[in-house]
């Protein structure tokens, strides 16, 4: 890392090691083009460019997700885990019916006042 004029940080290098991991994991084409040599590279860069380009990215899976993706430009799967989390969230904090007492009946208020009589 190198200190720039503006005081951000820049990646000042990798390591003979770190760059080859990279070029092979990430651009296998231009990987074996350098390998090989090859007196013109552009090719190789430009199929490695068409390539990460023609991947399809996947969309949010909520109307929410949608607007928050267009909103914040974060990455689907962020988007999917916070709406998910906030909508488990939401529906945790909901009494449900089946937690509430049953209304009382009919009978069960006749029962009650012979009892305080």
């Amino acid at each position: 890392m190198a200190l720039t004029d503006l005081g951000t940080l820049a990646l000042a290098g990798l390591g003979e090691a770190t760059e080859a991991e990279i070029f092979e994991f990430c651009y296998p084409d231009l990987e074996s083009a350098l390998a090989a040599n090859q007196p013109d590279i552009r090719d190789a860069v430009n199929r490695e460019r068409s390539r990460i380009c023609d991947r399809v990215s996947s969309h949010p899976s909520t109307e929410l997700g949608r607007r928050m993706k267009g909103h914040s430009d974060a990455p689907t799967a962020t988007v999917n885990r916070s709406v998910t989390r906030a909508a488990r969230r939401a529906l945790n904090s909901l009494r449900l019916q089946s937690d509430c007492p049953p209304p009382p009946t009919p009978t069960s208020l006749t029962r009650k006042r012979r009892r305080e009589s």
